[in-house]
């Protein structure tokens, strides 16, 4: 629901989107529980729980365009615990390769939180990176429910 809230309430998103921004039927996450793990150190460090979502938005308004949004996110210690939102983005289309005729591809990618980097680095726990999940994921197929 954060992610889904910030995306919704940003400013730039509404303005290329469009308003009334709502979550579509796709949606996947992946969750990381703690652990314990050695590090090139030889030393005992926590790895703290973590999750990835991928989930598709989209616009009521005009433009009425469609999204994926991609975060991820930490849970960070003390009480009460509280998630640390460490990656939020949105790819959305720019082109008019769904209306019938079209011939232009565009997307864009829009980061309100993390650096492209970050979502490129692999992960030493499953060996993927969220760039290469969400470069699975069409836009206008996921907002439409097709495969």
């Amino acid at each position: 629901k954060y992610c889904l809230n910030r995306v919704s309430n940003d400013s730039v998103v509404q303005k290329t989107l469009g308003d009334g921004i709502k979550p579509g039927s796709l949606r996947s996450y992946r969750l990381d529980s703690g652990k314990m793990e050695i590090d090139g150190n030889k030393s005992v460090v926590w790895r703290p729980p973590r999750i990835q979502m991928i989930f598709d938005v989209t616009a009521t308004g005009p433009p009425y365009r469609t999204g994926i949004v991609t975060c991820e996110a930490i849970k960070s210690g003390g009480f009460p615990p509280k998630l640390d939102t460490t990656l939020l983005k949105i790819d959305y289309e720019t082109g008019n390769e769904g209306q019938e005729g079209g011939t232009r591809e565009e997307d864009e990618t829009y980061f309100l939180k993390g650096e492209r980097e970050e979502f490129a680095r692999v992960s030493r726990r499953s060996g993927l990176s969220l760039e290469t999940l969400g470069r699975s994921v069409h836009i206008e197929r996921a907002a439409a429910g097709r495969r």
